[in-house]
């Protein structure tokens, strides 16, 4: 769960300090060497939980358990929601319950291992794509678009997607993400404030050029 205590050590900031303070690099630091405790040597770097506010809301709440704990929940909660998704997703698009066998052979992958095994967010990207899709084939391109908006999660999926939704000239899909986008802006700002979305646009250029580990278990190594 190393992706996991990252997001712990921010939703534990928020409690205490706000959520500005989640992307302010010696909060992080002071915070996270009480999580990777084993990890934080003279030279640590702490990892930058570079995700709108928004976004990190379950984990003010989840901070509340201890680390363990919190993970076990985390963990539960991802299991269910991508075991009901799916079976949601194959009825709704199939038209037929999924089979206890496909089932197995995607909760024994190797993406869906990772993770769980790290605490990773990536379930909540997979319903975006997926409520993205069921929209998109059924021809409801506003919808598709205020779906794909939660990719915000991780913008640099849409860096390949947006120019091709240009190139098809699929405009309604183009103003649903940017409605939803502009939300998600918003309720940032309103929890985060200015100078806490300007932290985080720092965080990731400093990311950019190497300044903070992308990746707890690179501490490892």
């Amino acid at each position: 769960g190393l992706d996991f205590c990252a997001y712990w050590s921010a939703g534990r900031i928020i409690n205490e300090r706000g959520f500005a303070g989640v992307y302010d690099p010696d909060l992080l630091t002071q915070y996270q060497k009480q999580v990777f405790i084993h990890h934080a040597t003279t030279d640590f770097e702490p990892f930058a939980v570079m995700y709108f506010p928004v976004f990190l809301i379950p984990f003010k709440f989840l901070s509340y358990l201890k680390p363990s704990y919190s993970y076990l929940v985390w963990t539960l909660i991802n299991l269910a929601a991508l075991f009901f998704y799916l079976s949601y997703f194959n009825k709704k698009v199939i038209g037929e319950e999924i089979s206890g066998k496909i089932l197995i052979l995607i909760f024994l992958s190797l993406p869906v291992l990772v993770n769980f095994q790290e605490g990773q967010v990536n379930i909540w990207l997979l319903i975006c794509a997926g409520e993205f899709l069921r929209a998109f084939l059924s021809d409801q391109n506003m919808k598709a678009g205020l779906w794909l908006g939660g990719w915000l999660l991780k913008p640099q999926l849409l860096i390949l997607l947006i120019p091709f939704l240009l190139i098809k000239r699929s405009f309604k899909i183009i103003k649903g993400l940017i409605i939803s986008s502009t939300l998600i802006l918003f309720c940032s700002f309103l929890l985060a404030g200015t100078d806490g979305v300007l932290e985080l646009l720092n965080l990731i250029m400093v990311s950019s050029q190497g300044g903070f580990i992308s990746n707890p278990a690179a501490m490892m190594n």
